[in-house]
């Protein structure tokens, strides 16, 4: 008779299973681990379904629903999280994704006796305002997850250095990678149908920008800059994909910067590819970021893209796509390197390919990563 060992189960800790970089990474990765050997299972902060719940379930994770954590809901996560642990387990490992609140999640993970406990920075600015409530928030949670956490990681070293703070020399940076078949498109074909699809000219000037309507991603900087990319481009269009609480606050500003004819919202796309293939230059004045998973993305379908310092510099694939400006330096230099990048030359697949694994973003490797840590000795 074949008796099979069951896998192990992992609890990762997110936000919600939406479309975010943390969100996007763990799915690539669960779609590509042993199942036989590690199944992943969720808690997240809110009871409202998610984009990516139903394939989680279908790849046999589970999902574990949670309140938002806050000074009046502290005591009922904490005890929600501590059923889960000691009723829905056992559970060989605990990925924290959710930032300074990782504190408190590998500490309670290391008192219900979980051997292997993560905590992972994908950030490098938690989007609070800085008060003597946030700054001692800070201090404490970073020092809890220094002394509980057996391993911490994230997916650059700034943001390594922001979560685990500078004298840290404990951390290891593991690459947001990505599967990158789905960038290896018929390129001609697909951006003529694409551009088809949305009611694009052939001829247009066409600049794709992914994130979520929030602070951080700085949709109201962007709108000024394309207001004057159109101003000296009239076939200037200007995709947004993702959604967000600030959508309808930056579709006022498209209309009071008068480009509301210009700029199409995309809402949540299932065909990422596809999109950034009808483009010609891709952009991202983020006020922080970990990384940057999306920019990773449009350099590996050819892209040329413009982006803020906060994009940080491991995010470049070294095909000379990309170029980092001060938010500072004005809307009149970013529109003009957006429009100089127009008659750019995408670089072959091959290439885009060679680069992409020789800066780390090899999906298998990270896999390879995930699944020692999990399955390594406690740390």
């Amino acid at each position: 008779m074949d008796i099979r060992c069951q896998p192990v189960r992992v609890l990762h800790l997110l936000d919600s299973l939406g479309v975010g970089g943390a969100e996007k990474l763990v799915m690539n990765v669960f779609r590509h681990v042993d199942r036989d050997r590690v199944l992943f299972d969720v808690a997240v902060n809110t009871a409202a379904p998610a984009y990516y719940d139903n394939e989680f379930q279908d790849l046999g994770g589970r999902i574990f629903h949670l309140p938002r954590p806050n000074r009046r809901t502290i005591f009922r996560y904490l005890g929600g999280l501590n059923r889960i642990l000691r009723d829905e387990g056992p559970f060989v490992a605990v990925h924290s994704h959710i930032y300074h609140f990782s504190g408190l999640v590998v500490s309670l993970a290391r008192l219900a006796g979980v051997p292997v406990r993560i905590a992972h920075s994908h950030n490098t600015n938690d989007g609070r305002a800085t008060d003597v409530f946030r700054a001692s928030y800070r201090l404490v949670m970073s020092a809890l997850i220094r002394a509980n956490a057996g391993y911490l990681i994230g997916c650059s070293k700034p943001a390594c250095v922001s979560l685990f703070g500078e004298r840290c020399r404990e951390f290891r940076v593991f690459r947001n990678a990505i599967d990158p078949g789905g960038f290896r498109l018929p390129e001609a074909g697909t951006r003529n149908s694409v551009r088809a699809s949305l009611g694009l000219g052939q001829g247009d000037f066409v600049i794709g920008h992914i994130g979520r309507f929030d602070p951080q991603k700085n949709h109201s900087g962007l709108i000024d800059i394309f207001a004057k990319v159109a101003a000296l481009r009239s076939s200037a269009r200007l995709l947004l994909v993702g959604d967000g609480s600030l959508r309808a606050e930056i579709e006022e500003r498209c209309r009071l910067r008068g480009v509301e004819g210009s700029v199409l919202f995309l809402g949540i796309r299932s065909d990422v590819p596809h999109i950034l293939a009808a483009c010609d230059a891709f952009v991202l004045p983020s006020l922080c970021e970990g990384l940057a998973f999306v920019v990773v993305e449009a350099q590996t379908a050819g892209l040329p893209c413009v982006v803020s310092e906060a994009i940080p510099e491991e995010a470049d694939l070294g095909l000379g796509l990309l170029k980092r400006l001060r938010l500072e330096s004005g809307v009149e230099t970013w529109a003009a390197e957006l429009l100089g990048t127009e008659q750019r030359v995408r670089p072959s697949w091959e290439h885009r390919q060679e680069r992409l694994l020789a800066s780390g973003f090899d999906m298998h490797d990270a896999v390879h990563k995930w699944e020692s840590l999990y399955l390594s000795k406690p740390a």
